[in-house]
């Protein structure tokens, strides 16, 4: 071992962590700060009045929104009407039906604007919940390679919300088109239909 000398000892500044704009260019910088800006997309499952032909489907109709498959629920669950025939899922695993939806790919905006649709979390809460039976569709196949299309986000009702009268209701597989068109009452004339 040879003594060291005070001049190859390091400095306390050069001990220092240098930024990685030292380590860089400006070139890998903006392709870093690019990649981190480009979230991936949350994967949701709709039910409702969110699926293609249904009355709140414009919220998913934009350039924020791909529609990337249909599956059904691994898991039975209620899924109901109101008098509405506004459709609900109740968070109670095991009771009801394996539902069938689709499932979308949304960006940040799409999905504050779902939440705020359902009132995510005071009304509905949104949470994982894994599928089968995917079907992808075909102009979303490289989309959906890159995302978990098994475990998407579905809006539901919390069981200690849920009311005894409600599990009375027929459990739905499936709510139809035909039967939204034929009994659905929008937002605005619901106070009159009472």
């Amino acid at each position: 071992l040879q003594p060291t000398h005070a001049s190859h000892r390091p400095s306390p500044v050069s001990a220092q962590p240098r930024p990685l704009s030292h380590l860089l260019s400006p070139h890998q910088l903006l392709f870093i700060h690019k990649r981190m800006d480009q979230r991936q997309p949350t994967v949701v499952f709709v039910y409702g009045t969110l699926k293609r032909g249904f009355s709140n489907h414009r919220l998913l109709d934009c350039p924020g929104a791909k529609l990337l498959a249909h599956a059904t629920t691994v898991e039975q669950y209620p899924l109901i009407t109101d008098d509405y025939y506004i459709p609900y899922t109740l968070n109670i695993p095991g009771k009801g039906k394996n539902i069938k939806g689709e499932i979308y790919a949304v960006d940040d905006a799409v999905l504050a604007t779902l939440d705020k649709l359902e009132n995510h979390p005071v009304w509905y809460q949104r949470e994982n919940t894994p599928v089968k039976d995917v079907l992808l569709v075909e102009e979303s196949a490289s989309v959906a390679a890159t995302l978990d299309v098994q475990n998407p986000w579905m809006y539901k009702i919390p069981e200690e919300r849920v009311k005894p009268d409600q599990l009375l209701k027929p459990f739905l597989e499936c709510y139809e088109l035909a039967e939204h068109q034929n009994h659905y009452v929008p937002r605005g004339l619901r106070s009159a239909a009472e």
